[in-house]
């Protein structure tokens, strides 16, 4: 019987087949709040074994860090080939997308045996494939996946972003401790998806440091840029340079000038149309309220 799954992550619904069964693993606890029956937009067909040969007639992006891959083109498809990061740096995934990005045929090494039958695994698929194919999707006019922090509190939602280390995870901590009330969506990759007029935040199966998804979204109604401080307090920023600031926490499509283009102009109309300033804060959870005050 062919193993059958659905996800669906932001506005994308991935559904999965393969003839090969599917390996269990811990990180895939993540993913269960994703079950989903909603139509699928994107059909993946998963194969394990020996991974075919890509003759590209394009490269069209090399990434080293943090995950090895490479995406070219050949046949009018587009091919992603995944490295194992360490040395000496094995192919172990090749995924080749048809023109429309509606349908990928997955090649997979198999991670072990489960009844005797090569099997694969849903978190070794999807990070980075799965990521990728998100990226791809929200930069085509609906969104982008971003570095950073999604609460909703009282039925607001809130982003964080800023760089490793800014108090992310930190702040995702103090509000499970001292705010279980509100929900925290995800400490490290969210979605950012445009519905109309409004901007939603949702999160994804890949946190950080807290270790936690919950599968939810909610309309933006701040954008804070994180930095830890002595006190907690707004700092004003020229909207030019929160630009910049938040298209560094984005995970950019490289690999099309045109949806790179795209993604660069949402982050000036982000900052356009939702309030967003830079935000000093202590690691107490007097940072919960002092938030609060401003809604």
């Amino acid at each position: 019987m062919a193993e059958r799954l659905r996800l669906s992550i932001a506005d994308l619904t991935i559904g999965f087949v393969s003839a090969f069964p599917r390996l269990a693993a811990k990180a895939e606890k993540f993913y269960a709040p994703f079950g989903s029956e909603r139509r699928v937009d994107l059909r993946l067909t998963v194969e394990c074994g020996n991974l075919p040969r890509v003759r590209p007639e394009a490269r069209l992006f090399d990434a080293v860090s943090p995950h090895r891959w490479r995406l070219a083109r050949e046949d009018g498809h587009y091919v992603f080939e995944v490295f194992d990061t360490r040395s000496p740096h094995a192919r172990f995934q090749v995924a080749r997308a048809d023109p429309g990005w509606s349908t990928v045929e997955v090649h997979t090494r198999p991670v072990g045996l489960v009844r005797g039958k090569p099997a694969w695994s849903l978190a070794r698929l999807m990070q980075p494939l799965g990521q990728l194919l998100l990226i791809q999707h929200l930069s085509q006019g609906r969104g982008v996946l971003l570095h950073g922090l999604g609460v909703i509190d009282r039925g607001r939602g809130l982003v964080f972003i800023g760089a490793s280390g800014a108090g992310k995870s930190t702040l995702a901590n103090l509000y499970a401790e001292t705010a279980p009330e509100a929900t925290v969506l995800n400490d490290e990759h969210i979605a950012v998806v445009k519905r109309g007029e409004r901007f939603w935040v949702f999160s994804t199966p890949w946190p950080g440091a807290h270790f936690r998804v919950h599968a939810g979204g909610a309309p933006i109604h701040r954008i804070y840029v994180l930095e830890h401080d002595k006190t907690n307090r707004r700092l004003a920023e020229h909207p030019a340079r929160l630009c910049a600031l938040l298209a560094q926490q984005m995970f950019l499509p490289f690999w099309s000038p045109e949806a790179l283009a795209w993604a660069l102009r949402l982050a000036e109309e982000l900052v356009e149309t939702i309030p967003t300033c830079r935000l000093g804060f202590v690691n107490d959870a007097r940072i919960i309220e002092f938030l609060r005050e401003e809604a």
